[in-house]
C-alpha cells in the first residue's frame, strides 16, 4: 500500500511524519487439514469477506452432494448447510439485498446464533448496530 501512497505523498509536497511502525515478522501456522471432533469445534461460521472464493472448501452433505453447487457458491438455506455445524454469512441474498452488506449482517447473524442454540440469541438486539 505505501508504494501507491508514498509517491502521492511526495508528488503532492505533503509534509508527512515518515512511517515510523515496525515491521511484523510473523507467519501464522498453516492448517493444511483440521479434524473437528478431536479439536473440539462443533460449528463453524463462514463469512466470505470481500470475493467468494470456496474452492478450497471440499466437503460433500449427507448424501454425498458436494457442498458447492455448480456456481461455486455453498448449498445452504438462510446461512445453514446441508453439513451439521457448517453455517455461512455474508453471502448475496442470505435472506435480503442487504445480507452481504454490513447493514444487513446483524438479522442473518442473529437467525444463525437461534438455529445453533446459542443462549440468549432470540433476546439480543442487533438493531442498533
Amino acid at each position: 500500500m505505501t508504494s501507491l501512497i508514498d509517491p502521492y505523498i511526495e508528488q503532492a509536497g505533503i509534509m508527512a511524519p515518515p512511517d515510523d511502525r515496525q515491521p511484523v515478522a510473523f507467519e501464522p501456522p498453516e492448517t493444511r487439514e483440521l479434524d473437528l471432533a478431536k479439536a473440539g469445534i462443533t460449528s463453524v461460521v463462514w463469512a466470505s469477506g470481500y470475493r467468494a472464493d470456496f474452492s478450497w472448501l471440499d466437503i460433500a452433505g449427507p448424501e454425498g452432494r458436494p457442498i458447492l453447487d455448480e456456481y461455486g457458491m455453498p448449498r445452504q438455506d438462510r446461512g445453514i448447510s446441508e453439513v451439521s455445524g457448517l453455517y455461512f454469512l455474508g453471502l448475496p441474498w442470505l435472506n435480503t439485498i442487504l445480507s452481504a452488506s454490513l447493514m444487513g449482517v446483524s438479522p442473518d447473524a442473529r437467525h444463525l446464533a437461534d438455529r445453533m442454540g446459542l443462549i440468549g440469541a432470540a433476546a439480543v438486539d442487533t438493531s442498533a448496530a
